[in-house]
């Protein structure tokens, strides 16, 4: 087998070079269409894939245990001058003092898993911890309010049968506390306190309760007792997995094994929209979307706000819905919500949610209602800044970024007669707290979700660079080629002096014009020759080995008048002179 030259491999190498170029563009071209065109299609798949709840997925352990922050602030309106409430010249009047703040901690506890309607069964559990840092005062010190036990017996008791409202009034008629409640912050939260009203419904046959619809789950009260730690507090949630039907994650189907509620009347008792945790996805603008607040027994609808840019996403902001607030006024369907008495705009009644205690909520200081609850109290300031609610939802996934959530409880008053322990005129409803809840996505999460709502432009990016790539790299070559024969114009070549020509003056070697065989072939071939390829702004200078008797190597690397002239030479010259010369420098 004959020997190959370093040269020949080298020629033969360069020869497929171009194809090499060719294939490898072609390809780079080819991947960088595919992230053009699928990559979309790909990110969408791949998020519904994700967005459901199943066990021991990735989604389900976010949902378990979310990576949010969550804080909550208790603002509470202390009762100035409580010893004048039975005179009605005067108005009660009430100093906002807070923030009590603290720290909540989140939890679900999955109960069961329904494979046949793709629904699951769980429990809200709820830590708080009080954060000092925040907090203006203690949780010792001392506050006043309305008695919501004492006002809740009057109003569930006035259209009883006089017998009965006797009854409760003989039964209350030792009744110590009277209409005011002077507690520590502690006991009007979470701790709780002793009441004779509790003690009193907890020794009646529960026939009785039953019968006269009053019923109290604890041994203590307080407007967030027995809520820090347990999950029995909201009752067990069912919501939709999102399997079979994206559009439903995490809507509530049922709350407490019911899909409704007997806190409201009919129409106003179903149990539907997001408990919090999830909205639907792929929101749409100007797009109202619904919760439900088991607080609350009902649901509350948000409407769309705007457009934000939040933690590097783009995102959708919501406020509560005018609805929310309204008892047939401006919405007629809400009228169901009045339990009986349709209040003015600003307040929505929850009384039958919290066993019969009138609890009415609205905005923080009557912001945005009617200005009867604002003129029957002094005290009140609202502003939009500190007291309005909104959130942000990332609209592809329906994730939550972030919640300010913001609500007044107040303790509804009715004129009473017939109960002597709590004579009253008024007809008002007296501010007791209002809290700050805020929640914020974590960096983390944050993060997640940028890349994901980013992943499409990245992959653009990176089409249009491999198409870019895969262009230069096919081209290459061609592109070479035809630079090299467009440009290339006029060719010198020189070579080092050899010793016999060392007495030549190097000025007279660079104006010596080669123009035959012999001329070029006459210079030492143990010297490499250097070529001059003059282009229109530099010159490259090119190394030349030994030609090896090869007439056409040369020859190409004349212009066309230099090889006219040389062939003309060398038909002239002998053959043999040419020859002796290759050898003689060889």
């Amino acid at each position: 087998m004959p020997h190959r030259s370093s040269t020949m491999i080298l020629k033969s190498t360069r020869k497929y070079a171009k194809y090499f170029y060719i294939v490898l563009g072609t390809l780079l071209i080819a991947l960088g269409g595919f992230f053009l065109i699928y990559s979309r299609p790909l990110l969408e798949r791949f998020i519904d894939s994700q967005m459901i709840l199943r066990p021991g997925g990735e989604l389900t352990k976010m949902w378990a245990t979310p990576d949010v922050n969550v804080s909550v602030d208790f603002y509470f309106f202390n009762w100035t001058n409580s010893e004048e409430f039975y005179d009605m010249s005067k108005k009660p009047k009430v100093n906002e003092v807070g923030p009590f703040s603290y720290i909540e901690v989140p939890y679900k506890k999955v109960f069961k898993w329904h494979d046949n309607n793709h629904t699951v069964d769980y429990g809200k559990t709820h830590y708080y911890h009080l954060n000092t840092t925040r907090s203006k005062l203690g949780l010792n010190d001392t506050l006043v309010s309305i008695n919501a036990l004492l006002a809740g017996a009057a109003a569930k008791s006035r259209h009883w049968p006089y017998l009965m409202r006797t009854v409760i009034d003989m039964a209350l008629k030792f009744y110590k506390n009277g209409a005011v409640w002077t507690r520590t912050a502690d006991e009007f939260f979470f701790r709780g306190f002793n009441d004779d009203i509790v003690n009193l419904l907890a020794v009646l046959p529960a026939s009785l309760r039953y019968n006269l619809g009053v019923f109290m789950p604890w041994d203590r009260i307080g407007y967030a007792y027995a809520r820090n730690g347990s999950t029995d507090y909201l009752g067990v949630h069912s919501i939709h997995t999102g399997v079979g039907d994206k559009s439903q994650l995490g809507q509530m189907v049922q709350w407490k094994g019911k899909n409704y509620t007997d806190a409201f009347a009919s129409g106003c008792n179903g149990v539907h929209g997001s408990p919090g945790e999830f909205q639907r996805t792929n929101l749409k603008k100007y797009e109202s979307i619904e919760y439900y607040f088991t607080d609350f027994c009902r649901p509350v609808t948000a409407d769309y706000d705007s457009e934000v840019y939040y933690k590097g996403v783009w995102a959708y902001r919501y406020k509560i819905s005018p609805s929310a607030f309204d008892n047939g006024t401006m919405y007629p369907e809400n009228k169901c919500y009045c339990d009986g008495e349709c209040l003015p705009y600003g307040v929505f009644n929850i009384s039958n949610c919290y066993y019969g205690i009138p609890i009415l909520i609205s905005k923080p200081h009557f912001m945005d209602a009617d200005p009867f609850y604002a003129d029957q109290v002094e005290g009140i300031a609202p502003n939009r800044t500190a007291h309005e609610t909104y959130l942000i939802l990332e609209p592809r996934t329906g994730l939550m970024m972030h919640l300010t959530g913001r609500l007044q409880l107040n303790i509804y008053i009715r004129p009473t007669t017939h109960i002597r322990s709590f004579p009253t005129k008024r007809n008002f409803a007296f501010p007791v707290v209002w809290f700050d809840m805020t929640m914020e996505i974590s960096d983390y999460g944050a993060s997640l979700l940028r890349h994901v709502k980013n992943f499409p432009m990245y992959c653009d990016i990176m089409g249009i660079v491999l198409v870019l790539l895969g262009l230069i790299v096919a081209l290459w070559q061609p592109c070479r080629d035809h630079w090299n024969k467009r440009y290339v114009r006029h060719m010198e070549i020189n070579a080092l002096p050899s010793d016999e020509d060392a007495k030549v003056i190097p000025g007279d070697l660079d104006a010596k014009d080669i123009s035959s065989t012999k001329d070029l072939f006459g210079l030492r071939s143990n010297f490499s020759s250097l070529m001059y390829i003059t282009h229109p702004r530099r010159s490259l200078p090119i190394v030349i080995s030994h030609l090896d008797g090869d007439d056409e190597a040369w020859r190409s690397c004349l212009s066309e008048e230099q090889r006219a002239s040389s062939e003309g030479t060398s038909s002239s010259s002998s053959s043999e002179e040419c020859d002796t010369s290759l050898d003689m420098d060889s």
